[in-house]
């Protein structure tokens, strides 16, 4: 089955301030300056409710352009980027062959434009450890795949995927038996 590990921002409060570096999941996130989680599209203060994703919008913070620096804890030959193809977009990356050790790597500088879309597929033909973003965009989060997908499936179809379990009787058992202790705690 094909998996992605997802590392995004969906857990972090809106308008917190991230540090120019921080770490989502092993992932290293370098922004080169503070930024703020935010929802795309924003909701008015006077709404009651309102749907949007939390990311972080990017800009050029670098010299030559940089947005965000990603560095992967093992060195990766393809990367899944989400974002918001709405949003105002101007995006492309760099990325070399990895700095990890690995003998008989080109040092390939690779480098494309990134078009607006919601979900962008980027395969590399020599694993890469940091990807930089160059431009302006909005980012959900990165995925990176820990499997890799059978030919001629897309990352939305469904892949059948079936198991047997052995000796499993199913059979009525007594209830379990009353929990020693049951309480609630206010998190707000």
């Amino acid at each position: 089955m094909f998996h992605e590990d997802l590392y995004g921002f969906h857990s972090v409060p809106t308008g917190t301030t991230l540090p120019s570096t921080f770490h989502l999941g092993s992932i290293q996130f370098n922004r080169y300056v503070p930024s703020a989680v935010e929802i795309f599209s924003p909701v008015p203060d006077s709404a009651l409710s309102g749907i949007g994703r939390k990311g972080i919008a990017l800009s050029e913070r670098t010299s030559d352009g940089g947005s965000l620096a990603i560095t992967f804890p093992s060195s990766v030959s393809k990367v899944v980027l989400e974002l918001e193809p709405d949003a105002d977009h101007a995006l492309g990356y760099e990325a070399k062959t990895s700095d990890y050790f690995f003998s008989g790597l080109s040092g390939a500088l690779f480098a494309a434009s990134i078009p607006p879309a919601n979900r962008i597929e980027i395969d590399f033909s020599e694993p890469i450890s940091t990807l930089v973003l160059k431009g302006k965009g909005f980012l959900y989060g990165v995925r990176v795949p820990t499997e890799t997908r059978p030919p001629g499936i897309a990352p939305e179809d469904p892949v059948r995927e079936t198991s047997i379990i052995y000796r499993v009787r199913y059979e009525s058992t007594s209830a379990p038996s009353p929990p020693p202790f049951l309480g609630t705690v206010n998190l707000h």
